[in-house]
């Protein structure tokens, strides 16, 4: 939907997103607070951004993961960018939707790469 970005009356668009944010689903994903579920991990915790990614972007959301898992009892965690990377983690110049499909990589090695070392503890 850019109606918004064409000069088309937005009224559309606008309430297609109104409908969207409405449904129980959406409503409830948007309303919560992982905060508490973050602080109460007893387990090791990776979390991972795409630095291009616009729909969760790190600047937004890397500082509280950070500090929800350092007041958690989680005996490791690592909060870690992919610089250039989208939603998706495939390298992207825009990170926007329309850009998924023209990118070849479903999720790029180097990300596969870093998260299997994680795991296995060598990172």
């Amino acid at each position: 939907r850019v109606a918004l970005l064409q000069g088309e009356d937005p009224a559309e668009t606008i309430n297609f997103l109104l409908d969207f944010i409405s449904t129980p689903g959406i409503g409830s994903f948007l309303a919560h607070d992982p905060t508490p579920d973050l602080r109460a991990l007893r387990i090791p915790a990776l979390a991972i951004f795409g630095g291009t990614d616009l729909q969760v972007p790190p600047a937004q959301n890397s500082a509280p993961m950070e500090a929800a898992l350092a007041a958690s009892q989680s005996p490791t965690h690592a909060v870690v960018t992919f610089d250039g990377h989208n939603h998706l983690f495939q390298r992207s110049e825009t990170g926007r939707v329309e850009e998924y499909g023209r990118i070849e990589t479903t999720v790029e090695e180097e990300v596969l790469g870093f998260v299997t070392r994680w795991i296995v503890g060598l990172d």
